[in-house]
């Protein structure tokens, strides 16, 4: 592992490279960066630096096999993974407390943020979604098998899937917010970091970058993190930006909050009721829905996905409360 001043063209950012690791997620807490992820050996890491992205603790092992595959996410000082047997684990870094809850099934299975955390159960049809302050619990079901996982949660607690949220954002893939930051996979390689007034950053250029993260250190700085397989990349990438080395692009494309998939399911427990809408009509160019209790159709252009005979849907319903709801048909085939 090493920290070192680097040059991305005219920008300089301070990085650091740990070895091999996936699925990793970074947090700022109390002026700490903590960062964890999976070791390739089953070892579920845990780190912790500076400003300098210097270690000011020992390694810690918080599982000590069976986790290459947690999917860590954290929040403050709040850790949620999925342990060796499956199950879905609070972690307390203050305390180093943690409570496990249910089996949690597939790829990417929890989520956490500063108001809500959450997983899959392992039937992968039902999310279960929990406040950090009281606990209050709402249980979402989905008609469809979300394989790509949670993404994140809106600010009532509706998750939102890594399938819906993969293109919500243009110039890449998969976004991740903190602040006024958003960090994607490039379509080529690297990581696009974009800013709500459109000025960009493209970190790691040409090397394998999968799922960043990040967090906001302070009002000036952000820390971004991927992971590069071991086969394939360096392993898991931390590196600190400043706002003032990002440059403008000439597009001003602000981060915003991605669709929720398309609402064909809703709350079993609590909550409002999502939406359900039907096709009437279709061709490879448009789409008619209607959606019943508003007696409203609406037409929808398609978004072609490359592949033959199908089709992305972006959806946006106005339900009788007033609450927009928006979402993607995945693969409309057309036949």
């Amino acid at each position: 592992m090493f920290s070192r001043a680097r040059y991305h063209g005219e920008l300089q950012v301070i990085e650091a490279t740990l070895g091999p690791g996936i699925s990793q997620d970074v947090t700022v807490y109390n002026g700490s960066i903590y960062l964890c992820y999976g070791h390739p050996d089953g070892r579920l890491l845990f780190e912790t630096f500076d400003e300098t992205l210097q270690r000011t603790q020992p390694t810690q092992v918080i599982r000590p096999s069976g986790c290459a595959s947690a999917y860590p996410r954290m929040s403050g000082h709040w850790l949620m993974y999925r342990n060796e047997n499956d199950v879905a684990v609070l972690h307390d870094l203050r305390y180093g407390t943690w409570r496990p809850f249910d089996l949690s099934g597939g790829t990417h299975p929890v989520a956490i943020d500063a108001t809500y955390y959450g997983w899959r159960t392992d039937s992968r049809w039902l999310t279960v979604v929990r406040r950090l302050d009281n606990g209050a619990e709402t249980v979402y079901q989905s008609a469809e098998l979300y394989s790509e996982g949670l993404s994140r949660f809106l600010a009532d607690g509706t998750p939102v899937y890594r399938a819906a949220d993969r293109l919500s954002v243009p110039g890449g893939t998969y976004p991740v917010y903190a602040a006024d930051l958003v960090v994607l996979e490039h379509p080529a390689s690297g990581v696009l970091a974009r800013l709500t007034d459109g000025r960009e950053m493209h970190l790691w250029a040409g090397q394998v970058t999968n799922e960043p993260r990040c967090d906001a250190l302070d009002a000036e700085r952000f820390v971004v993190t991927s992971w590069g397989g071991p086969l394939d990349g360096p392993g898991v990438r931390l590196g600190i930006v400043s706002r003032s080395e990002f440059r403008p692009t000439g597009i001003v494309e602000a981060p915003r909050p991605g669709p929720v998939p398309l609402p064909t399911g809703g709350p079993l427990a609590g909550g409002t009721s999502m939406v359900k809408v039907d096709i009437t009509q279709y061709s490879d160019t448009q789409i008619v829905v209607h959606e019943p209790s508003t007696d409203m159709e609406i037409t929808i252009d398609m978004i072609p996905t490359g592949v033959p005979h199908e089709r992305d849907v972006h959806v946006a319903i106005e339900t009788p409360r007033g609450r927009d709801r928006s979402g993607r048909i995945r693969k409309v085939r057309f036949d």
